[in-house]
């Protein structure tokens, strides 16, 4: 891992008061307080494959959904990538982005005008593979720093690491 990730990863952690005991609902809260908006998990019925989340920000509030079908730990770390998203400052997706999964049969074009979206060349377009490496070992961290197990203790098969 680059210089400038590691201390954009240690800047984003020292950012962060994760609460104990853990949970995933007052650690969202404890994020929307430091972003100045609240920050609303939602689970929604998707059918595409490997589709585990996304996050949807606007200037009144943050949302991460997530598909139904996640609970317990996995539920918290799609989460928490999206989490890790927001505190490295990536770009959200957009909501038009998101019709195809949710609602299949309501066009893109729509929802954008119906959410007041300009419909960007890259409005949908997905993260960088960097971004989603720095997303997923923010999450793999704040499970860590919640469950106050060691990361050194971690299998190495949880770490991704980018050159």
């Amino acid at each position: 891992m680059r210089g400038a990730a590691k201390r954009q990863f240690r800047d984003a952690l020292e950012a962060m008061a994760i609460p104990a005991p853990f949970s995933l609902e007052s650690f969202c809260e404890v994020v929307g307080d430091q972003r100045g908006k609240p920050v609303f998990v939602r689970a929604v019925p998707c059918r595409a494959p490997g589709w585990l989340g996304a996050w949807v920000s606007s200037p009144e509030a943050e949302y991460i959904y997530h598909a139904a079908g996640l609970a317990g730990l996995r539920r918290d770390h799609a989460v928490l990538h999206h989490v890790g998203h927001m505190l490295l400052g990536h770009r959200a997706r957009s909501v038009a982005s998101l019709a195809s999964l949710i609602a299949p049969g309501v066009s893109p074009r729509l929802v954008a005008l119906l959410f007041g979206e300009d419909g960007g060349a890259d409005a949908g377009a997905p993260y960088a593979d960097e971004e989603e490496a720095a997303a997923e070992a923010i999450a793999s961290l704040v499970l860590a720093a919640a469950s106050r197990t060691p990361v050194a203790a971690w299998p190495a098969a949880c770490w991704v690491v980018t050159e």
